[in-house]
C-alpha cells in the first residue's frame, strides 16, 4: 500500500510539473491573441472616427465652395451628397437635418456654423 501512495505522489508531482510547463508555454500565445483582438478593435474604431472626420471635412469643403462661388446645380448636388454622407456617421435628428437643409438652401452661414459645431462634438478625440 505504501508503494501505491508513493507511486501516486511521484506521478502527481510529475503531472503537476507537466501541467505548469504547458500553461507556461501557452500563456504568451493566449496573451498575444487577446492583445491582437484588442488592437484590431482599436484600429477599427480609429478608422471609423477618421471616416467621420473625413465626412465632416468633405461636407465643410463642399459648403465652402457652394457659398463662395455662384451656386450652380452641380455644387448643390455635391453639398447635398456630402450632407447625406454625414447621415452615415453622425446622429442627426430632424431639427439638425432641417437646419442643415435650411443653411444650404438659404445660404445661411451662421446656421451652417451652428450645425457643424453640433456635429463636431460627436467626433471623439483620437
Amino acid at each position: 500500500m505504501k508503494n501505491f501512495f508513493d507511486f501516486i505522489s511521484n506521478n502527481l508531482a510529475s503531472f503537476g510539473l507537466f501541467l505548469v510547463s504547458i500553461i507556461t508555454a501557452c500563456s504568451p500565445i493566449f496573451v498575444a491573441l487577446i492583445n491582437n483582438k484588442h488592437d484590431i478593435q482599436n484600429k477599427k474604431l480609429e478608422m471609423y472616427e477618421k471616416s467621420k472626420q473625413d465626412a465632416l471635412k468633405h461636407f465643410i469643403d463642399c459648403c465652402s465652395k457652394y457659398f463662395t462661388v455662384d451656386p450652380n446645380e452641380q455644387l448643390r448636388v455635391e453639398v447635398l451628397s456630402a450632407m447625406h454622407s454625414l447621415l452615415i456617421y453622425f446622429d442627426i435628428d430632424d431639427v439638425l437635418q432641417n437646419n442643415l437643409l435650411d443653411a444650404i438652401n438659404n445660404r445661411q452661414h451662421k446656421l451652417l456654423n451652428s450645425a457643424v459645431v453640433s456635429l463636431s462634438t460627436q467626433i471623439k478625440k483620437l
